[in-house]
């Protein structure tokens, strides 16, 4: 479901103001079969503690803002800090958007919107090959085919599910043979043709180690490093 947080600690990040005062944060869940209620929205307004024209105002603002953000295929939209004007109307002085990329087929304006040098090189670079790359601090890279092993694990690690280990062994392989990989790397693989991608990855010769599980990668992640 999507959700309307609101509070009334403006221009204060929203996650400091959860760390440290949650319950000044207003919830309300959207049931996407029926969409946004105006019961919820004049939740949201006596949660504020907003009452008279403003409470009018805010009304309409809240429904368009909603509206946006679905016609827009938008996943996040983010108004910090809304301001009360002293003449009873209400505005946002700052906003934040982020676009779902899936959607971009049915917003054929939006590559004209992007701006590069807002991003960063590799991720620019990564997306020309319809890839996904998010650079992290720290000194352990994860090379992953889905969110939640990316969130599991810092090492590659493949679920071969539709994808067939070997090939992505193969591709690792290669890499490796074409990239100088000063440090060890540590592979997981599990599903389809796992047992022939560890082979391959234990003969190959380079600086990659090949792992059963979790407990064994974690095992052998810090060997080499205590190496």
């Amino acid at each position: 479901k999507n959700v309307i947080m609101a509070s009334t600690e403006g221009g204060v990040e929203i996650e400091k103001v959860a760390a440290e005062t949650p319950e000044k944060i207003i919830k309300e869940w959207i049931d996407p079969n029926i969409g946004l209620q105006p019961f919820q929205i004049r939740r949201l307004a006596f949660g504020l503690g907003l009452e008279g024209e403003v409470f009018k105002n805010f009304v309409p603002f809240i429904k368009t803002l909603y509206k946006a953000y679905e016609e827009s295929d938008a996943s996040l939209i983010e108004i910090n800090p809304m301001a009360i004007l002293n003449d009873k109307k209400i505005v946002a002085l700052d906003a934040k958007m982020t676009l779902d990329d899936n959607a971009m087929f049915r917003h054929k304006d939006y590559p004209e919107l992007r701006d590069t040098n807002e991003e960063d090189p590799l991720e620019v670079e990564a997306s020309k090959y319809n890839l996904n790359y998010v650079k992290l601090d720290g000194n352990v890279g994860c090379m992953v085919n889905g969110a939640g092993l990316a969130m599991a694990t810092m090492l590659v690690n493949i679920f071969g599910g539709i994808v067939r280990c070997d090939r992505v062994a193969g591709g690792i392989i290669e890499a490796a043979k074409n990239i100088h990989i000063a440090v060890p790397v540590v592979v997981r693989l599990a599903g389809t043709n796992a047992d022939i991608a560890k082979k391959m990855l234990d003969e190959s010769g380079l600086n990659i180690i090949s792992a059963e599980g979790f407990k064994d990668a974690a095992e052998k992640i810090t060997q080499v490093l205590n190496n």
